[in-house]
């Protein structure tokens, strides 16, 4: 594979999970010896993307390539200047165009998507390529709705590398901090978090609370805080640090508001971490968490139950602390040391084992 160049469509450089995936995807690809370039839109971890030494080309990437048939076409004339070897999309949101671009250069594609597919993906011509899902609870939708033979479908889940096991805070140092994590938009239940911390503020909880994120949802979700008078108790806002894992692992309690497709990058950094965890309860949430073990799990229409989780959860900090260790636990047999690595390299492996053949 050494040699090979690998163009990484990616909808935005912001902070959420699917960009640190995205960049955990690069490192992996770099590590082979492929050259990785990566296109995006411009956002709060371009800095970062650079700073790891990707090379980084900023483009317009219509969500719908036939509705802005310009936009498109200064894509595709991008992409020509860059030579690749594969094509790859990062996300739901750009696979279309991924779709539509990957048969004018004839090269092979990979289709990262980690939502329910509700139309069409699969490129024409019978170009090779991949979809990876993050999900098993995502293979149906892809192979009936999203039209990709069930044996181009891998499964890819979530699995940052853990980091070391962060310091146990001192009990009763401060009022904890709870927080959620991820893209602001419709796929995550982050109105859930908000309600279960403005029940949790006015039965008399001390706890602050942390959204870090940004997103299409984020002016609506800064208003509800603002009508609520919360803006004193709810910060919503992009951690300031390079290093996600420290701010992941400086929250007392996580929160995993993804509705489908099993718990995002983050959260599983969050488990990872032996952060005290609670998930939308769906997916591939089950495989990863024995409910009041190593992990709690929620109906995400549920905002009393979750905020009666939480005041547990705070009242016992010893007791949360030792399900943050069992979810990390956890987690490492789950998710081994270097298998999302080991996955995306058997995947690329794969892929341009039958170009050549």
């Amino acid at each position: 594979m050494a040699g090979r160049h690998v163009v990484l469509i990616h909808p935005s450089l912001c902070f959420s999970g699917v960009t640190e995936r995205m960049l955990a995807t690069a490192r992996a690809l770099e590590a082979q010896d492929i050259r990785v370039t990566v296109v995006s839109t411009p956002g709060t971890r371009a800095r970062m993307a650079e700073e790891l030494g990707f090379q980084t080309r900023f483009a317009e990437l219509p969500p719908d390539p036939w509705r802005a048939p310009f936009a498109t076409l200064r894509t595709r004339r991008m992409l020509r200047s860059l030579k690749p070897d594969v094509i790859h999309a990062t996300d739901d949101s750009v696979a279309p165009l991924v779709s539509t671009l990957a048969p004018m250069f004839s090269v092979p594609w990979i289709l990262e998507l980690h939502l329910p597919a509700v139309a069409p993906l699969a490129p024409s011509r019978g170009l090779p390529g991949t979809a990876i899902v993050s999900s098993e609870s995502l293979i149906a939708s892809v192979v009936n709705h999203g039209g990709v033979p069930r044996d181009r479908v891998r499964v890819v889940k979530n699995a940052p590398e853990a980091p070391a096991e962060r310091g146990l805070p001192a009990t009763g140092r401060r009022p904890p901090v709870i927080g959620c994590s991820g893209l602001l938009n419709d796929s995550h239940a982050t109105e859930w978090f908000l309600e279960a911390a403005r029940l949790l503020v006015l039965g008399g909880s001390r706890a602050s609370f942390a959204v870090l994120g940004e997103g299409p949802n984020e002016g609506r979700l800064r208003r509800w805080v603002r009508e609520r008078g919360l803006a004193e108790r709810v910060t919503i806002a992009v951690p300031t640090t390079p290093d996600v894992a420290a701010s992941i692992g400086a929250l007392d309690i996580h929160v995993s508001c993804k509705l489908e497709g099993g718990p995002g990058w983050l959260a599983c950094l969050a488990v990872a971490l032996g952060v005290p965890s609670v998930f939308v309860a769906a997916d591939d949430a089950y495989d990863l968490v024995e409910d009041k073990s190593s992990g709690v799990l929620v109906e995400p229409e549920n905002p009393r139950r979750l905020a009666d989780e939480l005041q547990l959860l705070c009242a016992n900090p010893g007791a949360a602390e030792r399900m943050g260790r069992r979810g990390r636990v956890r987690f490492l047999t789950v998710c081994p040391p270097g298998g999302y690595e080991g996955e995306v390299a058997r995947t690329y492996e794969a892929l341009l084992g039958a170009v050549s053949a």
